[in-house]
């Protein structure tokens, strides 16, 4: 029985609202791809390795397994993807919005 252990890629990740782009080095102009954060969950697992974590997307679909250089760093990429999905970004300018229209009918009465 063949043992797999993880193996990973060195890359570098960009946070823009629900869009994770990734390339090879910092300073490249070319991505080497880009993962849409909707509909998915952030897991934090020890088992693949020190300061590591995973995006899972559901059944059948793609889980992107990511590691972090420190525990601070790893906390930071979570506590930034968890809240990245299209949906929660919806819900959020929703919610603004009314919040805003409530405070413009007090100002008003």
């Amino acid at each position: 029985q063949k043992e797999q252990t993880a193996t990973y890629q060195r890359r570098w990740f960009v946070l823009k609202a629900n869009l994770l782009f990734y390339q090879e080095r910092p300073a490249d102009r070319h991505l080497l791809g880009v993962i849409v954060l909707e509909r998915f969950a952030v897991q934090c697992s020890e088992s693949d390795g020190p300061f590591s974590f995973s995006l899972v997307f559901g059944p059948g679909l793609k889980t992107y397994r990511l590691a972090a250089g420190d525990h601070l760093t790893q906390e930071s990429w979570v506590k930034a993807l968890l809240p990245a999905s299209h949906c929660f970004l919806s819900q959020l300018v929703i919610d603004l919005g009314r919040q805003y229209e409530e405070a413009k009918q007090q100002g008003s009465g």
